[in-house]
């Protein structure tokens, strides 16, 4: 039998460390271009948005059991050119030959961004162009 004492002592070790690493320094999304056709649009108008990927809105796809290639990342934005702040969606493909971009959770980047009906949206040829004004 196990003494009282013995299970409080269990108690009150100090929990192990779990392998969290703080947030990186801002980085590019995961595109690749080689299948990218992006279309003839003036792009011309779009927000930069800064901030740490905290979670995602993953709908289904039509057959009900896979996610759609269209989703929403939520970032916490801490700085744009549009004095915007705190939670925001920005929707993307994830679909390479549809543009898409992917973001990895705790992550912090810099988006570039059209507004549209459903808020914010994004994709790799607007990523190319934020990429070309910051050299």
């Amino acid at each position: 039998m196990i003494s009282f004492v013995a299970v409080l002592a269990m108690f009150l070790q100090p929990a192990p460390e779990v392998g969290v690493r703080p947030p990186s320094s801002r980085k590019a999304p995961s595109i690749r271009f080689s299948e990218c056709r992006c279309p003839d649009q003036d792009e011309t108008a779009f927000v930069i948005l800064e901030g740490l990927v905290i979670d995602a809105e993953v709908t289904l796809s039509a057959d009900g059991l896979s996610p759609a290639d269209r989703q929403a990342t939520i970032f916490n934005i801490n700085g744009s050119n549009a004095s915007l702040k705190g939670r925001t969606k920005i929707w993307h493909s994830t679909k390479e030959k549809q543009c898409g971009v992917n973001f990895d959770y705790g992550k912090k980047y810099a988006v570039a961004a059209r507004r549209t009906e459903q808020g914010f949206e994004t994709d790799a040829c607007l990523m190319r162009r934020l990429r070309a004004e910051e050299e």
